[in-house]
């Protein structure tokens, strides 16, 4: 069976960046997983998370090799939407 290509955390990056009229799509800064949380929890439902959990999940997907990131969609300088890319354990790593 030939090796899955799992594409670099740049590659996934570059075909991230999107640009709509309005908003602004950009990774999130340090200081904003609180709110980041707080938009996810409007959104899901099912078992609150936290900044921390955020936090906690992106460093933990980055020390693994894994291709983890978070994008904040900013409309009027608040965070309006939110988009949380990480694999799951047994997936193919990045190169």
């Amino acid at each position: 069976m030939a090796d899955q290509h799992c594409p670099s955390q740049r590659e996934v990056m570059m075909s991230a960046e999107l640009h709509i009229p309005g908003f602004s799509i950009r990774r999130i800064t340090p200081d904003e997983w609180d709110t980041a949380a707080q938009v996810w929890n409007q959104a899901v439902s099912h078992g609150p998370v936290t900044g921390e959990d955020l936090r906690k999940r992106d460093a933990e997907q980055h020390s693994w090799g894994y291709t983890a990131f978070t994008l904040a969609v900013v409309d009027r300088e608040q965070i309006a939407g939110l988009a949380s890319v990480y694999q799951n354990p047994g997936m193919c790593r990045s190169s």
